[in-house]
């Protein structure tokens, strides 16, 4: 009784196969390709015009649409859209972007970040990734991987290229406004002028005010406000298909009572009393010879201390 059972599957099992190789392939036709289809990115990450296709490096790209769909409103938020990017926030106006695991951890003003950051593909020393929000812009272009050879020094981890919208032979305006709770007011604006038919200008600005939402307890205040803005004047001038020129004009103010959301952990280095046979005689080259902090554990009561400020290359130059 069980061998026929057996038999049975078996040739069950056969006509079914015979079936399917026999029957007409009607759900095995190739999906539609249009289905699939993306439009075509352009990029400028090797400094010219190119499919992102063509680019052989590992590139993120993300238009006005995009960033606005994905509520990345500033340079920090990218990490939410990037692989391998973290950021966080340092003391002195320092902060640490970092692209698969490279960055600065430096606390110092006058220290350079291992990400180089762009504008219109012109390097930015000293930039406003973390404070500023993004106003009329065409795209953001993020490059991972060393790119010292076309961006030259701080880009060891990689770059963050904004490219922002350049003035145009078309009139266009934009006006865009918003409020919420803790008198939060934001608002952008754009208009583009053709003066004539190869002179263009463009004039952008954005503000955004908001009351601080977290407490001091010390001073029974509220802190993390916001209040600033950004102006933008550009001009271009193209008066043949082989040549135009561009002119831009950006600037940006804050006057916010920004709160530190994490606490930094420092074992504090007072300097070297002594290098090799030789003493440090006093506390001025003890400071220059400080890392400002020591490695150390995390979890033990000096890992909170503060870092030695001496140690830093403002600190000099105040004096």
């Amino acid at each position: 009784m069980a061998t026929s059972v057996v038999h049975a599957r078996l040739a069950a099992t056969v006509s079914l196969l015979a079936l399917c190789i026999g029957a007409p392939a009607l759900a095995q036709t190739a999906p539609d390709a249009g289905a699939t289809a993306v439009d075509d990115i352009i990029v400028t990450a090797q400094k010219r015009e190119e499919s992102i296709q063509d680019v052989p490096i590992a590139v993120s790209a993300f238009s006005a649409e995009t960033l606005d769909a994905m509520k990345i409103e500033g340079g920090s938020e990218l990490m939410r859209a990037i692989p391998n990017v973290s950021f966080s926030k340092g003391n002195f106006s320092m902060y640490n972007f970092s692209i698969r695991g490279i960055g600065t951890k430096a606390i110092s003003a006058s220290s350079d970040p291992a990400v180089a950051v762009s504008f219109n593909n012109t390097p930015l020393i000293r930039n406003r990734l973390f404070e500023q929000e993004y106003l009329d812009v065409n795209r953001v272009e993020v490059l991972r991987g060393p790119q010292g050879t076309l961006y030259g020094r701080n880009a060891t981890a990689g770059v963050v290229n904004m490219i922002p919208n350049l003035p145009g032979p078309d009139f266009d305006a934009m006006l865009k406004a918003e409020a919420g709770n803790y008198g939060s007011v934001r608002g952008q604006m754009m208009v583009n002028i053709p003066l004539t038919e190869t002179f263009w200008v463009r004039a952008a600005g954005s503000m955004t005010k908001r009351e601080g939402f977290d407490h001091n307890t010390f001073l029974d205040t509220k802190v993390n406000g916001r209040d600033l803005y950004s102006t933008r004047l550009s001009a271009a001038w193209e008066p043949s298909d082989r040549f135009n020129a561009n002119l831009i004009w950006e600037h940006f103010g804050e006057d916010d009572n920004r709160s530190r959301t994490g606490k930094q952990l420092c074992t504090r280095d007072p300097g070297p009393t002594r290098v090799g046979a030789q003493a440090v005689p006093n506390f001025m080259t003890q400071n220059r010879l400080s890392q400002g902090c020591l490695p150390g554990g995390l979890y033990g009561d000096a890992a909170y201390g503060t870092p030695n400020g001496g140690s830093f290359a403002h600190w000099y130059q105040a004096r």
